[in-house]
């Protein structure tokens, strides 16, 4: 099932919202199900109607929706490659692929909130680790030096993750290893907590804004956030 989101002031069409149909077969109240689905998406001054009317193909004009003419002027920024690529995007985001999507074409604040935790991941992924594995790896190996710590660094119990990185690392020694391991570690926390800061302030203040200015609000976010460092 699809609806159209459209603003109420100006008759735009913003996107195409499509519900699963394997969501509402298990939905007990699928009108109570729609209506809360759609209390989330919609942004203040929109609406929804039933219906697929992407506005690449249909205008709006306040009581019916109507076909673009083959002969009909478009806005030339609708057919560029970039246009078309990030209305596939929202496409396959609207079908519930996980995609990113980009700053210039925002179309409300859900889609601010996604590219200020995009700006967050990217961040954390260029100063602390190249995926959740990795930082996975990285506490671990955090937690076993700071028991070793606790413990008295005892040489004769070096933590095996401990010991895999001094084997393969051009440290001499278990200590050196783990002041190595501890000084990362301090980093990664640092990038870690003031991200995490900025991020959910952004969310907030986002939330909060107008529609008139909730996008200038999540590009200067966006910059804060990647202008962060160690």
């Amino acid at each position: 099932m699809k609806y159209t989101i459209i603003d109420d002031a100006t008759n735009e069409i913003i996107r195409v919202l499509k519900i699963p149909n394997a969501v509402l077969d298990v939905e007990a109240d699928k009108e109570a199900f729609i209506s809360d689905v759609l209390e989330l998406e919609l942004e203040d001054g929109q609406i929804a109607i039933e219906g697929n009317y992407p506005p690449e193909l249909f205008t709006y004009d306040g009581f019916d929706f109507h076909e673009i003419e083959e002969t009909e002027t478009r806005d030339p920024i609708l057919w560029t490659p970039e246009k078309l690529l990030v209305q596939l995007i929202n496409e396959l985001r609207d079908e519930g692929y996980m995609l990113p999507l980009h700053r210039k074409f925002m179309k409300n604040k859900e889609h601010a909130r996604d590219l200020i935790d995009l700006a967050a991941s990217q961040t954390c992924e260029k100063y602390v680790s190249k995926g959740k594995f990795t930082l996975t790896e990285y506490m671990l190996v955090s937690d076993e030096v700071k028991a070793w710590r606790t413990a008295g660094s005892p040489s004769d119990a070096i933590p095996e993750m401990l010991a895999d990185w001094l084997e393969v690392s051009d440290f001499s020694t278990a200590e050196e290893a783990a002041v190595d391991i501890e000084t990362q570690s301090s980093v990664m926390k640092h990038v870690i907590r003031n991200t995490r800061k900025k991020r959910l302030a952004g969310k907030r203040a986002v939330t909060a804004a107008t529609i008139e200015n909730f996008k200038d609000i999540a590009i200067n976010v966006i910059a804060e956030i990647e202008n962060i460092q160690p």
